[in-house]
């Protein structure tokens, strides 16, 4: 209720948002006074009202508080992170339908599935054949003793990622390996090159 004037007394207990509708109130005027109590002064009572804040928060100050929290970056990283892993849970089980075929839904119900598909992105991300990959992994051993088909899965996809380092190592070098696919694209079209190509093809091509 606006008054001429206001003369609020307030002490350490009053809350800012108190403080603040009691400060206001006078139309014309308004004046506060500060009951400071045994080794308290003006300034200590009044920062102790400053750092008051009541249970109730105003709908604006609810409304900035949720705004400042759903628009931080740690905010932001999370709804990106989880949006990311969503799409590439779907992509993966859509390529593995494409794979396995039928077999695929065992492998998409259950428990761990989560982890393939995070593997296979992260393979993805790598320069992975993961269309191979996962054709590889599942084709390595049955899964009939296995209570949760994609658990072992995803072990498998882990080690072949794992494995692939020292099995380049222990292949040595290539014959060929500095050229670019152009280049060995020209090499197989020109007339004469056969030792060439029947290099590129191996010894059976």
């Amino acid at each position: 209720m606006t008054k001429d004037a206001g003369i609020p007394i307030l002490d350490g207990s009053t809350t800012r948002e108190n403080a603040y509708v009691a400060a206001t109130r006078g139309r014309d005027e308004n004046v506060l006074f500060v009951t400071v109590e045994e080794g308290q002064d003006r300034d200590s009572v009044l920062a102790a009202i400053a750092g008051n804040h009541s249970q109730d928060s105003s709908a604006h100050e609810a409304m900035a508080t949720e705004y400042e929290r759903i628009n931080s970056p740690l905010t932001l990283a999370d709804q990106y992170r989880y949006v990311n892993d969503e799409a590439s849970t779907l992509r993966m089980a859509a390529m593995a339908r494409e794979i396995l075929g039928p077999d695929a839904a065992k492998f998409i119900k259950a428990e761990s599935w989560g982890a393939v598909a995070t593997h296979l992105a992260k393979a993805e991300q790598g320069g992975w054949d993961t269309a191979g990959l996962l054709r590889t992994a599942a084709g390595q051993r049955e899964f009939q003793s296995a209570d949760d088909l994609s658990a072992v899965l995803a072990w498998r996809v882990e080690k072949i990622m794992d494995k692939a380092p020292e099995l380049i190592a222990q292949a040595g070098e290539r014959p060929l390996q500095g050229l670019s696919d152009e280049q060995l694209a020209t090499l197989r079209a020109v007339p004469g090159q056969g030792r060439v190509q029947r290099h590129i093809r191996g010894p059976n091509g």
